[in-house]
């Protein structure tokens, strides 16, 4: 099945440019992994909290290109770049409990101490 969105109840409800919509489709991609289908404000912190250990572990996911020299890094999503998708949902479901995420979270941690990390599995 496709992943679906929608955006109609963030604030802005409209990408804002492209900066906004790597951010977006960073953060779409990250969702399927933490196994988290729509954030709010009641799950705002669980959502940064389990996008911050995924990226501390594999490295940041969103390209910026530094405009002077064109080179482009990996950087690490913000809590601010979070709360601007408040109200986003998809067909992500169903949400994997907090219980569910600690044990797919430290197999990651246990292959990548191993030298076996595949990014995402379970």
């Amino acid at each position: 099945m496709a992943l679906s969105y929608d955006i109609t109840k963030c604030t802005p409800n409209t990408f804002q440019g492209p900066n906004d919509e790597s951010t977006h489709y960073v953060l779409c991609v990250l969702m399927m992994v933490i196994g988290i289908g729509s954030i709010s404000e009641k799950n705002l912190e669980e959502v940064y909290k389990r996008v911050h250990e995924y990226e501390n572990l594999n490295g940041g996911m969103r390209l910026a290109t530094d405009t002077e020299t064109g080179k482009s890094t990996n950087v690490k999503l913000t809590l601010e770049e979070v709360k601007r998708f408040a109200g986003m949902t998809t067909n992500i479901f169903p949400d994997m409990t907090k219980r569910q995420w600690s044990a797919k979270y430290f197999k990651m941690l246990k292959r990548e101490a191993n030298g076996t990390h595949s990014a995402g599995s379970k």
